[in-house]
Protein backbone atom coordinates (compact mmCIF):
# COMPACT_ATOMS: atom_id res chain seq x y z
CA UNK A 1 0.00 0.00 0.00
CA UNK A 2 3.00 2.26 -0.50
CA UNK A 3 3.83 2.32 3.57
CA UNK A 4 7.85 2.04 4.79
CA UNK A 5 8.33 -0.89 6.53
CA UNK A 6 10.94 -1.40 8.98
CA UNK A 7 13.23 -4.47 7.88
CA UNK A 8 13.04 -7.68 9.99
CA UNK A 9 16.43 -7.25 11.77
CA UNK A 10 14.95 -3.96 13.37
CA UNK A 11 11.63 -5.31 14.18
CA UNK A 12 12.74 -5.76 17.72
CA UNK A 13 13.49 -2.80 18.75
CA UNK A 14 10.62 -0.88 16.55
CA UNK A 15 9.25 -0.03 20.31
CA UNK A 16 12.20 1.50 21.59
CA UNK A 17 12.17 3.58 18.18
CA UNK A 18 8.60 4.32 18.65
CA UNK A 19 7.87 2.86 15.74
CA UNK A 20 4.08 1.93 15.11
CA UNK A 21 3.24 -1.47 14.29
CA UNK A 22 0.13 -0.36 12.09
CA UNK A 23 -0.46 3.34 9.79
CA UNK A 24 -2.90 5.20 11.80
CA UNK A 25 -6.84 4.55 10.36
CA UNK A 26 -6.35 8.85 9.41
CA UNK A 27 -3.76 7.46 7.23
CA UNK A 28 -5.83 4.84 5.39
CA UNK A 29 -8.72 7.13 5.06
CA UNK A 30 -6.18 9.65 3.24
CA UNK A 31 -4.51 7.20 1.52
CA UNK A 32 -7.93 5.99 -0.40
CA UNK A 33 -8.98 9.29 -1.09
CA UNK A 34 -5.35 10.15 -2.59
CA UNK A 35 -4.55 7.13 -4.12
CA UNK A 36 -7.29 4.67 -5.20
CA UNK A 37 -6.42 0.75 -5.88
CA UNK A 38 -5.63 0.54 -9.26
CA UNK A 39 -7.10 -2.55 -10.36
CA UNK A 40 -9.53 -5.19 -8.72
CA UNK A 41 -6.70 -7.58 -7.71
CA UNK A 42 -4.95 -4.89 -5.90
CA UNK A 43 -8.14 -3.60 -4.60
CA UNK A 44 -8.86 -7.19 -3.22
CA UNK A 45 -5.43 -7.04 -1.94
CA UNK A 46 -5.99 -3.84 -0.07
CA UNK A 47 -9.28 -4.58 1.51
CA UNK A 48 -8.49 -7.57 2.61
CA UNK A 49 -5.86 -6.16 5.11
CA UNK A 50 -8.16 -3.13 6.21
CA UNK A 51 -10.97 -5.08 6.98
CA UNK A 52 -8.60 -6.35 9.86
CA UNK A 53 -8.22 -2.89 10.68
CA UNK A 54 -12.75 -2.76 11.60
CA UNK A 55 -12.73 -5.42 13.39
CA UNK A 56 -8.97 -5.41 15.23
CA UNK A 57 -7.27 -8.03 13.74
CA UNK A 58 -3.47 -8.17 13.56
CA UNK A 59 -1.78 -7.42 9.83
CA UNK A 60 1.20 -7.17 8.47
CA UNK A 61 -0.04 -3.88 6.95
CA UNK A 62 3.50 -1.91 7.85
CA UNK A 63 5.82 -1.82 10.39
CA UNK A 64 4.49 0.76 12.51
CA UNK A 65 4.48 -0.31 16.05
CA UNK A 66 2.66 1.29 18.77
CA UNK A 67 0.76 0.25 22.24
CA UNK A 68 -2.17 2.60 20.99
CA UNK A 69 -3.99 0.01 18.86
CA UNK A 70 -7.29 1.97 19.11
CA UNK A 71 -5.78 4.54 17.08
CA UNK A 72 -4.96 2.01 14.21
CA UNK A 73 -8.62 0.87 14.21
CA UNK A 74 -11.46 2.78 11.90
CA UNK A 75 -13.89 4.55 13.87
CA UNK A 76 -17.35 5.17 12.85
CA UNK A 77 -16.58 8.76 11.54
CA UNK A 78 -13.92 7.20 9.56
CA UNK A 79 -16.11 4.43 7.76
CA UNK A 80 -18.94 7.52 7.05
CA UNK A 81 -16.20 9.63 5.17
CA UNK A 82 -15.01 6.28 3.28
CA UNK A 83 -18.47 5.25 2.37
CA UNK A 84 -18.84 8.56 0.26
CA UNK A 85 -15.13 7.70 -0.88
CA UNK A 86 -14.32 7.20 -5.31
CA UNK A 87 -12.18 4.50 -3.86
CA UNK A 88 -13.87 1.22 -5.26
CA UNK A 89 -12.49 0.11 -8.98
CA UNK A 90 -15.01 -1.01 -11.27
CA UNK A 91 -13.86 -2.24 -14.44
CA UNK A 92 -15.94 -1.42 -17.84
CA UNK A 93 -16.28 -2.61 -21.25
CA UNK A 94 -13.65 -1.39 -23.43
CA UNK A 95 -14.54 1.17 -26.63
CA UNK A 96 -14.65 4.54 -27.56
CA UNK A 97 -14.87 7.06 -25.04
CA UNK A 98 -15.53 4.81 -22.24
CA UNK A 99 -12.54 4.03 -19.34
CA UNK A 100 -11.01 0.86 -18.54
CA UNK A 101 -11.77 1.78 -15.03
CA UNK A 102 -13.81 3.57 -13.10
CA UNK A 103 -14.18 4.34 -9.10
CA UNK A 104 -17.15 4.02 -6.92
CA UNK A 105 -17.73 4.81 -3.21
CA UNK A 106 -18.78 1.55 -1.10
CA UNK A 107 -22.28 3.45 -0.76
CA UNK A 108 -23.19 2.88 -4.28
CA UNK A 109 -22.04 -0.53 -4.83
CA UNK A 110 -23.55 -3.81 -4.03
CA UNK A 111 -21.97 -7.26 -2.77
CA UNK A 112 -22.79 -10.01 -5.95
CA UNK A 113 -24.36 -12.79 -5.03
CA UNK A 114 -27.29 -15.01 -5.98
CA UNK A 115 -28.45 -11.40 -7.37
CA UNK A 116 -25.40 -11.52 -9.87
CA UNK A 117 -27.50 -12.68 -13.28
CA UNK A 118 -30.50 -10.71 -11.87
CA UNK A 119 -32.43 -7.83 -13.48
CA UNK A 120 -30.81 -5.24 -10.49
CA UNK A 121 -27.65 -6.11 -11.42
CA UNK A 122 -28.39 -4.09 -15.30
CA UNK A 123 -29.34 -0.82 -12.97
CA UNK A 124 -26.68 -1.23 -10.01
CA UNK A 125 -23.03 -1.98 -9.76
CA UNK A 126 -22.46 -5.03 -8.03
CA UNK A 127 -18.69 -6.19 -6.81
CA UNK A 128 -17.08 -9.58 -5.27
CA UNK A 129 -14.01 -8.99 -4.00
CA UNK A 130 -14.10 -12.07 -2.08
CA UNK A 131 -15.03 -13.18 1.43
CA UNK A 132 -12.63 -11.15 3.76
CA UNK A 133 -12.34 -7.94 1.44
CA UNK A 134 -16.43 -7.83 1.30
CA UNK A 135 -16.41 -7.60 5.00
CA UNK A 136 -14.63 -4.50 4.66
CA UNK A 137 -16.85 -2.71 2.35
CA UNK A 138 -20.20 -4.01 3.94
CA UNK A 139 -18.37 -1.40 7.24
CA UNK A 140 -18.31 1.12 4.49
CA UNK A 141 -21.46 0.69 3.38
CA UNK A 142 -22.03 -1.59 0.70
CA UNK A 143 -24.98 -4.01 0.85
CA UNK A 144 -26.24 -6.53 -0.49
CA UNK A 145 -28.93 -5.24 -2.35
CA UNK A 146 -30.63 -1.71 -3.34
CA UNK A 147 -33.37 -0.95 -1.56
CA UNK A 148 -37.22 -0.26 -3.00
CA UNK A 149 -37.06 3.29 -2.81
CA UNK A 150 -33.56 3.05 -4.88
CA UNK A 151 -34.93 0.93 -7.56
CA UNK A 152 -38.19 3.08 -7.84
CA UNK A 153 -36.05 6.15 -8.42
CA UNK A 154 -34.05 4.81 -11.52
CA UNK A 155 -37.60 3.59 -12.74
CA UNK A 156 -38.79 7.23 -12.31
CA UNK A 157 -36.03 9.21 -13.35
CA UNK A 158 -35.74 6.77 -16.70
CA UNK A 159 -38.14 4.86 -17.81
CA UNK A 160 -37.41 4.11 -20.73
CA UNK A 161 -33.80 3.08 -20.24
CA UNK A 162 -35.20 0.56 -17.30
CA UNK A 163 -37.95 -0.84 -19.77
CA UNK A 164 -35.62 -1.09 -22.49
CA UNK A 165 -33.27 -3.01 -19.88
CA UNK A 166 -36.31 -5.66 -19.35
CA UNK A 167 -35.81 -7.45 -22.87
CA UNK A 168 -39.13 -7.53 -23.46
CA UNK A 169 -42.79 -6.45 -23.72
CA UNK A 170 -44.22 -8.93 -20.90
CA UNK A 171 -40.39 -8.90 -19.27
CA UNK A 172 -40.83 -4.98 -18.55
CA UNK A 173 -44.02 -5.72 -16.91
CA UNK A 174 -42.35 -8.23 -13.96
CA UNK A 175 -40.27 -5.40 -12.42
CA UNK A 176 -43.06 -3.04 -11.55
CA UNK A 177 -45.01 -5.95 -10.20
CA UNK A 178 -42.39 -7.07 -8.06
CA UNK A 179 -41.33 -3.66 -6.70
CA UNK A 180 -45.36 -3.16 -6.11
CA UNK A 181 -45.29 -5.68 -3.86
CA UNK A 182 -42.63 -4.31 -1.57
CA UNK A 183 -43.42 -1.13 -1.88
CA UNK A 184 -46.66 -0.15 0.04
CA UNK A 185 -44.52 -0.47 3.49
CA UNK A 186 -41.37 1.18 2.24
CA UNK A 187 -42.13 4.15 -0.51
CA UNK A 188 -43.46 7.45 0.67
CA UNK A 189 -47.14 8.40 -0.46
CA UNK A 190 -45.85 10.26 -3.06
CA UNK A 191 -43.25 7.67 -4.83
CA UNK A 192 -45.44 4.82 -4.45
CA UNK A 193 -48.13 6.89 -6.32
CA UNK A 194 -45.20 7.88 -8.93
CA UNK A 195 -44.68 4.08 -9.33
CA UNK A 196 -48.44 2.79 -9.60
CA UNK A 197 -49.16 5.67 -12.08
CA UNK A 198 -46.28 4.89 -14.11
CA UNK A 199 -47.28 1.19 -13.87
CA UNK A 200 -50.69 1.53 -15.00
CA UNK A 201 -49.22 3.35 -18.08
CA UNK A 202 -47.10 0.61 -19.42
CA UNK A 203 -49.93 -2.37 -18.85
CA UNK A 204 -52.22 -0.06 -20.97
CA UNK A 205 -49.49 0.28 -23.09
CA UNK A 206 -48.92 -3.33 -23.91
CA UNK A 207 -52.90 -4.12 -23.90
CA UNK A 208 -52.96 -1.20 -26.42
CA UNK A 209 -50.19 -2.74 -28.60
CA UNK A 210 -51.28 -6.63 -27.92
CA UNK A 211 -55.03 -5.63 -29.00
Amino acid sequence: MGFLVLQPKYQPYAGKLRIREHPLAGELVSLLQRKPPSSVSEATSWFRLLASRVNGMSTTLACFVDSSSHATDFRTSDLERLSTTLFVPITGEKGAGIPAIRWLPPSQCYLRGETKESFHSKLFTFVDYGPSANAFLTACGTRNQPSVEEIARILLDDPRHFFELSAGPMKSVQPLFALLCQADLTLSASLLSSVISLSMQRVLLLGRFSG
